[in-house]
């Protein structure tokens, strides 16, 4: 069993530099371009298995079950 590390999903670059800057591992910019993509990976490596959208609204919670359901296929794969 692997140990999950956070995903942080943000809204604008300047969060992205922020987080990075204090060293968070998986960060995602929701409003740049293939970002659904970016998510997938990112939660991949991180192996995260459970989502939390303090805000809700628009598709972010979406998105992020539908990047765990194929990270989970995946496993189910290898």
């Amino acid at each position: 069993m692997r140990m999950a590390s956070p995903v942080n999903v943000v809204r604008w670059e300047t969060q992205d530099e922020v987080l990075r800057s204090i060293y968070a591992k998986h960060v995602v910019d929701s409003s740049s371009p293939g970002n659904q993509i970016r998510l997938r990976t990112a939660m991949s490596e991180a192996g995260a298995t459970i989502a939390f959208d303090p805000i809700a609204g628009g598709g972010l919670g979406n998105d992020l079950l539908a990047a765990m359901q194929s990270v989970a296929g995946d496993d189910m794969i290898d």
